[in-house]
């Protein structure tokens, strides 16, 4: 076990007071590598239509639902470069979704 991986073993130059931002960095990292996996693919399965859309990562939207104001992040938006057809248009949010600090 090592006990200084938190600081990337170099516990004399690197702090990290709570003990956590290796943690939620390595997490970052595997979400991003996962959404970019989920992008190639949806990119695969749609082919030759693919360049009919944009793909469009880390999105915020804010909605109102009921009068009240709600936001999601929205890991991966597949929206039609057509703005006729938004009814198309999909949205992703990849599972174990990496917390921002």
């Amino acid at each position: 076990m090592n006990l200084y991986a938190y600081v990337g073993n170099d516990p004399v130059n690197a702090t990290d007071p709570d003990g956590m931002s290796r943690i939620r960095e390595m997490r970052r990292r595997r979400h991003e590598r996962a959404v970019k996996k989920l992008e190639r693919q949806l990119r695969k399965e749609m082919g030759s239509d693919a360049s009919k859309y944009d793909f469009v990562t880390e999105l915020s939207v804010s909605v109102s639902v009921k009068g009240v104001p709600v936001r999601r992040n929205i890991d991966l938006a597949v929206i039609p470069k057509d703005r006729e057809h938004l009814s198309d248009a999909r949205f992703y949010e990849v599972k174990g979704r990496a917390t921002k600090s």
